[in-house]
């Protein structure tokens, strides 16, 4: 298994693993509420907040492989015949630009 697999793999399981928590997340929502209506509003809003936190690191997992998968390939790609630079550019805090060129 190469690297790249690994780092699908790890992706993947970053996704499984949101959805089994948002899923707990829910269950254990519905069942408070069931248990005291009353407290309908907060149990919910709370629920959503923490869904969205689950969402929100699901979401660096799969960013994180990704990136660690496009890395790895354009490594691939230098120890190949063709030579690739990377040009990184940061703009501001939340922009970059990026550049990829040959040169041969």
């Amino acid at each position: 298994m190469t690297i790249t697999g690994i780092a699908a793999i790890g992706a993947g399981l970053a996704a499984i693993g949101a959805g089994v928590g948002i899923g707990k997340i829910g269950g254990s929502a519905m069942e408070a509420m069931a248990r005291q209506p009353e407290m309908h509003g907060k149990i919910q809003s709370s629920a959503l907040i923490l869904a969205a936190f689950v969402e929100a690191v699901a979401l660096f997992g799969v960013g994180y492989f990704s990136f660690f998968k496009f890395k790895l390939l354009i490594k691939q790609q230098i120890n190949g015949f063709n030579y690739t630079r990377i040009w990184i550019s940061f703009l501001d805090s939340n922009h970059f630009y990026l550049s990829i060129g040959n040169t041969g």
